[in-house]
């Protein structure tokens, strides 16, 4: 509805119309992502930011570099924001690790919700309104780039661990059950 709703709002606007409602939204999402530190269970417990005011997970990365990606100039990175921005946003709703057990009416719940239904609209807009046109022939590049977010996000997590951010939880990152908390 919301991605309807704008597009045909925004459809006749201008080029700088266009690309100021996808920015905005963009910013929302990551003003959203740091709003959540100002709410429980953060201010009850302060090791939860340095724990997850990190790229901790595929939708963290997106919504942290998103923004960066719409202003550059890299036709990879937009093609990028719309596959996977599409697709991991889509899975996180259909599979909501984070909301799970959380209160229909808390922010951390609602904040959630917003950020990977915006992590959908916004590339997806991109694209109909026609301010980034898709490359299909980016398309192989797809898998490497999510390698290397992998890859990232891993670093990242053995770099907590080492700072004793965050418990290993197990010997093995990679080994099932070990209680390893990245879901991606």
């Amino acid at each position: 509805g919301l991605t309807l709703g704008l597009y045909f709002w925004f459809r006749n606007k201008s080029l700088t119309a266009r690309k100021s409602l996808i920015a905005g939204l963009l910013i929302f999402n990551l003003a959203l992502q740091w709003l959540r530190l100002l709410f429980p269970p953060y201010t009850d417990n302060p090791e939860l930011i340095a724990e997850n005011a990190w790229f901790i997970n595929i939708c963290a990365v997106s919504v942290l570099t998103f923004p960066l990606l719409f202003f550059s100039k890299s036709n990879t990175g937009k093609d990028w924001m719309f596959h996977i921005g599409c697709i991991s946003g889509f899975l996180a709703l259909v599979y909501p690790t984070e909301a799970l057990g959380e209160s229909a009416w808390s922010f951390p719940t609602w904040r959630f919700y917003i950020c990977h239904i915006l992590i959908i609209v916004a590339p997806l807009l991109m694209v109909l309104l026609k301010t980034h046109t898709l490359n299909y022939r980016n398309v192989w590049k797809m898998p490497f780039c999510m390698s290397a977010v992998l890859l990232f996000i891993i670093c990242n997590q053995v770099l907590q661990s080492e700072l004793g951010i965050v418990d290993m939880r197990g010997d093995d990152i990679l080994q099932a059950g070990c209680g390893y908390r990245n879901t991606s």
